[in-house]
């Protein structure tokens, strides 16, 4: 099993799905799960549609806060986001 995160605490969605993007696609090629953390300045609809074209077929689990994102560095302030990404070939992953 490999484990990744990202965060960014770029200005709009589709700029922060890009970021998380590459920092996750550097460290895991071929991601099983993502589980996505975000401020509510971002518009969660581009968010979604923007990672899922990034990611296609990759189950996505999200949830937004009021007030910032914890990582590895601790809680940054809005706007952020943070993902965890999971390859695991023995791994059983549904997309519904």
């Amino acid at each position: 099993m490999k484990i990744a995160t990202a965060r960014t605490q770029a200005d709009d969605a589709v700029q922060a799905a890009y970021t998380l993007a590459r920092i996750i696609k550097a460290r895991i090629s071929t991601p099983k799960l993502l589980m996505i953390y975000f401020t509510e300045h971002y518009d969660v609809r581009m968010l979604q549609r923007t990672l899922n074209s990034l990611f296609p077929g990759v189950p996505l689990i999200g949830c937004s806060t009021c007030y910032g994102v914890m990582t590895q560095s601790g809680c940054i302030s809005g706007p952020a986001a943070a993902i965890w990404a999971c390859s695991d070939d023995k791994g059983s992953y549904v997309h519904h």
